[in-house]
């Protein structure tokens, strides 16, 4: 079965879950949702997949989850947040069929790989 990462260049996280992936033979497709905002769709779909709520995948600590006033906003505020900017989503996901994991640490991408 394929893997898919979605990914962001400048996260640490990110790098040491894909160099972990390389030496356990695995060559995902990499999804820089920098380049390539997810939609609500997608968001949803990899909810989903991850068996999250948005308030679980949102960076809560980010300024711009403060700048935005989201303390109180509903799931598809949140949504609609990560959507529009992409830094309020936690990284790295790394997608196996239907399902997922949040690789924080990267050592989590274990979890997906040994299934």
């Amino acid at each position: 079965m394929d893997y898919k990462i979605y990914y962001y260049d400048s996260c640490s996280t990110c790098r040491k879950t894909k160099a972990l992936l390389a030496e356990h033979g695995i060559s995902p497709e990499v999804h820089n949702y920098f380049d390539q905002n997810l939609s609500i769709e997608d968001l949803k779909d990899l909810l989903s997949k991850l068996k999250m709520k948005a308030v679980d995948f949102i960076r809560r600590k980010d300024d711009l989850f403060k700048e935005l006033n989201l303390d109180s906003a509903s799931e598809e505020e949140l949504l609609d947040a990560m959507s529009k900017h992409p830094k309020l989503i936690q990284r790295p996901v790394l997608v196996k069929g239907n399902k997922a994991v949040l690789c924080r640490p990267s050592e989590k991408a274990m979890e997906i790989i040994n299934v």
